[in-house]
């Protein structure tokens, strides 16, 4: 029967809803699945720190000790999309520079407005389902514990490394363990 059209199961309205409706709950498994590793998320600050410093420096090392947030997902080559450490919330930080630190060094480029929290747009935490791996808290500590047994890059003196971090964790209020 060529050309012989089917009834539609339901209408576009009542598939969108059903779209929306969906796209809500994956939002709140998301939202909870963060939230659930809070005390995983809790120990990122410290491993970070323990693994900054060896190879060189990173800055999402730096975020997660110094601003206790860590990137997952960037747009337009800018992080924007974080987890709160001390909470497991999925947090939204559109202003924040990208270069906080450079060789270990504070650059002075942040202003107020950068460092203010805005509610995340669902978009932002849905395109986390495409690598949920970024929400794996566990992972990612397994990750810093192996970066933080690397040996020193030659051109660093370790005793001073130590030292670094030493002074770091007693200004930022970090424990040692």
């Amino acid at each position: 029967m060529a050309g012989a059209e089917t009834e539609p199961k339901e209408t576009f309205e009542e598939f969108a809803s059903s779209i929306s409706k969906e796209k809500d709950n994956l939002v709140k498994e998301i939202r909870d699945c963060a939230k659930a590793q809070v005390d995983l998320w809790r120990q990122i600050p410290n491993l970070a720190l323990e693994a900054d410093g060896r190879t060189g420096y990173n800055d999402m090392y730096a975020s997660a000790y110094r601003m206790k947030v860590w990137p997952v997902h960037s747009q337009n080559g800018r992080y924007d999309t974080y987890i709160d450490l001390q909470t497991g919330e999925i947090v939204h930080f559109p202003n924040w520079p990208d270069a906080i630190y450079v060789g270990g060094e504070e650059i002075d480029i942040e202003t107020e407005n950068s460092k203010k929290s805005e509610p995340i747009p669902n978009k932002n935490i849905i395109i986390l389902a495409d690598n949920l791996d970024w929400l794996n808290a566990q992972k990612l500590i397994d990750e810093l514990k192996k970066c933080s047994q690397e040996p020193y890059f030659k051109g660093y003196n370790p005793q001073e490394q130590e030292a670094w971090r030493a002074d770091l964790r007693k200004e930022l209020g970090l424990d040692s363990d």
